[in-house]
């Protein structure tokens, strides 16, 4: 779940960079084996960029030169011939009849690609030249997360949007007015008193900046004489973080995502004028454009707040259980009605954790389904068996996250854009009745009653497990009137298919439940089958339960037998792959 802030080094155009030069004497036709990874990284962002602006070309010929110019492109062995062929592209599209700015930066612009001979200069190059387009509306839509992707390998680079000496006029004004209305929220709690008196001055310098640079300064300023630090836990916990980070800072989007998390420490406070959501949305608006974010530094929660379209979630960061691939978040709905829950609604949040997220383990729609289906088969099984107590499960929602959320202690628990699982929260003790590798509680006929039914309800397609949830007792929380009821969530659905996801143990999973199985009474008064014992005298022996010792024989299409000793359910479920089980299976349902 971590996730890393973009470098923004800055450096001068033209500078010497010895480690990092390439020969200038080598002409833009000549060629070479082996391309430097720094021209490699230029020719696909400038490729890129071609793709995103072609439609708005001025030159009527660029139709017949574009396939030539990406070959050129492509033929590139040094960033010199790299920045030759962006100048090529810009002459094409005539940007400065396009965009006002630029009229009065192209010569500038022009003289730095005929000096560049470094990847930074160079990517400097593009990145100042995509965010002089970008205001022309003559390019294909490109959202911010697209931006950014298009643009990390060139900050990597140590390319910046600030060191080709332009202003762009559609980024700086954006950035002051942004910083200068920050401070009219908060200027009534500034904890200096000379606030006041120099707060004119401060004003009217932001209004003077003329790069990141600057504009960083004035942030510091500002919050040294806030001292928030003093009165919001989670910034006092940021502060040292994020001062560091601003004394680095450079860059336009540097400086707006240092505006978007100090907006946010300050927010916590409770000591701003009163931001409605429009009016913080706006006030953002420009600072993402720019490239902010607030993933950049890391801001520890206690709680957290998640927007979707129609509502917003606010949630415990610190976990109330986990499971063994989840972590659960108590939260609700803080705002309008998110996926059919009405506001003040108490919810649960559902996420991967961390060493599951890292080998590519996600919630989809096939935790969607597996719950669906559960819920459906308790239904049925609520109807055919007609016993007093019934069997409910929650409904289960996909929600993803518009940005990364750390916990109080900096830690990323969800990463930005992660699918996150929303339930309606379960009142009462909570209780594990089985799970998905042949365990079951004691006590808990009922469960293990229904997990045997939807074998054979299914005829033998599906088996539900990994059975939790609340069971309803005297003066307990009540379902319809009444404590009769288990209400159930997260379960998990074993298929011939293995369609429901990772914990989808498959043919090998089902027939190690069905043989750890032990019938109760009202598996019996139902009439199922006792298919542990089949199971046992069929495929395992040595014991009486299936998870200690035991031999598991198939025959495979040469006829060579398959034998282990103490197996556990890793090695029955890789069986199971085989299809060493589907007969039994289908004996069996």
């Amino acid at each position: 779940h971590n996730t890393q802030a973009l470098p923004t080094t800055p450096f001068v155009m033209g500078a010497a960079e010895s480690s990092e030069s390439l020969a200038s004497s080598v002409s833009p036709s000549s060629t070479s084996s082996s391309v430097p990874t720094e021209a490699a990284v230029l020719k696909a962002a400038a490729l890129a960029f071609e793709r995103k602006v072609k439609y708005s070309a001025s030159d009527d010929d660029w139709r017949q030169d574009r396939n030539a110019w990406q070959e050129g492109v492509r033929e590139s062995t040094v960033p010199q011939h790299v920045a030759v062929d962006l100048a090529r592209l810009e002459r094409k599209f005539k940007l400065n009849a396009q965009v006002a700015n630029w009229q009065d930066e192209r010569a500038k612009w022009l003289a730095l690609c005929k000096e560049a001979k470094t990847a930074r200069q160079v990517a400097s190059l593009l990145l100042a030249l995509e965010l002089s387009v970008l205001p022309s509306q003559k390019t294909d839509g490109n959202d911010q997360d697209s931006r950014k992707a298009w643009a990390a390998p060139l900050f990597a680079l140590g390319g910046t949007y600030d060191d080709v000496g332009f202003t762009p006029a559609s980024w700086l004004p954006k950035l002051q007015q942004a910083l200068v209305t920050l401070e009219s929220k908060i200027k009534y709690s500034a904890s200096d008193p000379s606030w006041r008196e120099n707060r004119d001055s401060w004003v009217k310098g932001v209004c003077q900046s003329a790069s990141g640079q600057n504009l960083a300064v004035d942030l510091l300023r500002l919050e040294r004489c806030l001292k928030y630090d003093a009165q919001t836990s989670s910034w006092r916990k940021l502060r040292n973080r994020w001062v560091e980070y601003c004394k680095k800072c450079t860059s336009y989007d540097g400086v707006a995502s240092g505006l978007l998390t100090l907006e946010r420490g300050v927010l916590r406070s409770g000591l701003v004028d009163t931001w409605d959501a429009d009016a913080r949305k706006e006030w953002g608006q420009p600072l993402f454009a720019a490239g902010g974010s607030y993933d950049t530094i890391p801001f520890p929660e206690s709680k957290a707040e998640i927007s979707t379209p129609t509502g917003t979630v606010e949630f415990d960061t610190k976990p109330m259980g986990n499971g063994a691939s989840r972590f659960a978040y108590k939260g609700k709905v803080a705002k309008g009605n998110v996926a059919g829950h009405k506001e003040g609604t108490d919810l649960v949040v559902k996420v991967i954790q961390a060493g599951q997220y890292n080998r590519g383990v996600r919630l989809s729609q096939d935790d969607v389904d597996a719950q669906q289906l559960a819920k459906k088969y308790a239904l049925e099984f609520n109807s055919a068996c007609g016993l007093n107590k019934k069997l409910f499960f929650r409904d289960a929602d996909l929600v993803q996250s518009p940005r990364s959320v750390y916990n109080a202690e900096g830690v990323c628990i969800i990463a930005k854009n992660e699918t996150m699982l929303l339930e309606q929260f379960i009142f009462g003790d909570y209780e594990k009745f089985n799970n998905n590798a042949g365990w079951s509680a004691s006590g808990s006929s009922l469960p293990q009653f229904f997990t045997h039914w939807s074998f054979h309800h299914s005829n033998g397609k599906h088996l539900v497990c990994d059975l939790q949830g609340h069971k309803g007792c005297a003066g307990g929380p009540t379902w319809d009137g009444s404590t009769n009821y288990y209400v159930l969530t997260d379960p998990v659905v074993l298929s011939r298919d293995k369609r429901f996801g990772s914990t989808d143990l498959g043919p090998g999973g089902m027939l190690y439940m069905l043989g750890n199985h032990e019938c109760n009474d009202l598996c019996r008064g139902a009439g199922l089958p006792a298919v542990a014992a089949v199971i046992r005298s069929r495929f395992f022996t040595g014991s009486s339960s299936v998870s200690n010792a035991m031999t598991a024989f198939g025959s495979s299409s040469d006829g060579i037998k398959v034998t282990l000793n103490d197996v556990d359910v890793d090695a029955v479920v890789q069986l199971g792959n085989l299809g060493l089980f589907d007969a039994c299976l289908d004996e069996l349902a």
